[in-house]
């Protein structure tokens, strides 16, 4: 039951759902369920993704993948013994912008320097995400997605992760005004800078990609601009588009075996791990 009130009954009778059920295991060992969609609390995802595998089930994860190394490790260990895909909800790098911004990165040589600043204003402090046990902050919980982003235009592995905080008491983990700088195996290198502080009407997300004398801004996820031989072009989108459609419609391939992710499973845990060592680096400098 939802806090509405509302039950799992009643949400499927309005939409359309062929089935309902308010419990885990049920949804889990029901033979006609070949995906499950786990949208939960951050401190469960991993737990359900190792029971979705178990029960021989392709599982949508939204991010993070796990808010831990050892939630971590039990996630890669249970793939390994599975031969189902798992799919994380880094939706971004599915977006109509990102795809154009890589099809264009295609045709330059030499690493790439990518900026992305995320101006994502203030949660409350006794908001669930805020709250270890439940969301593992907002590094863990958000800035996970541009980490990914970051690595998804380098085009590279990470292979290192060095992190800065604001000087405002709050814990490594609780951190929400932070720059994190990435370097990848190519050469090429990133700052992403996530910041709690700011008014939000100035605009969210901006990303930057610099490389091989071409320059790329993604605006929003509505607006890229990509300059170059000293000309710039604009392609715009009626409204914000971060990927989910397109996400959606991979995870779809994926259920009926069109396809296999297994690399996006795997950049997905190199994301993951990369993220936790933002957290490890604000600790120890």
């Amino acid at each position: 039951m939802t806090s509405s009130g509302l039950t799992a009954g009643d949400i499927a009778d309005k939409r359309g759902f062929a089935f309902a059920s308010a419990s885990v295991e049920e949804i889990m060992e029901d033979s006609s369920t070949h995906v499950v969609l786990i949208g939960t609390r951050h401190d469960t995802h991993a737990e359900l993704v190792c029971s979705a595998l178990g029960h021989g089930k392709h599982a949508y994860v939204e991010k993070p993948l796990a808010v831990t190394r050892d939630e971590l490790q039990a996630v890669i260990d249970s793939y390994a013994a599975s031969d189902m895909s798992v799919m994380v909800g880094f939706n971004r790098r599915y977006a109509p912008h990102t795809q154009s911004a890589l099809r264009r990165l295609d045709r330059v040589t030499g690493p790439r320097t990518i900026v992305i600043r995320v101006n994502a204003g203030a949660i409350p402090a006794d908001h669930w995400t805020q709250q270890l046990e439940s969301g593992g902050g907002r590094i863990v919980g958000e800035m996970c997605h541009f980490i990914d982003l970051a690595a998804h235009l380098a085009g590279a592995e990470i292979v290192s992760v060095h992190a800065v905080g604001v000087a405002n008491g709050k814990s490594a983990a609780l951190q929400d005004s932070l720059c994190a700088t990435l370097t990848f195996a190519n050469g090429s290198i990133a700052s992403v800078t996530y910041c709690a502080d700011g008014d939000t009407s100035a605009g969210k997300e901006l990303v930057e990609v610099m490389a091989g004398g071409t320059y790329l801004r993604i605006d929003d996820f509505r607006i890229l601009q990509i300059t170059e031989n000293g000309k710039s072009r604009t392609e715009r989108l009626p409204s914000v588009d971060k990927g989910h459609k397109n996400e959606m419609q991979v995870l779809v391939q994926l259920a009926k075996g069109e396809g296999d992710n297994a690399e996006g499973f795997a950049a997905a845990v190199r994301s993951t791990l990369a993220t936790l060592a933002v957290v490890e680096s604000l600790s120890t400098g």
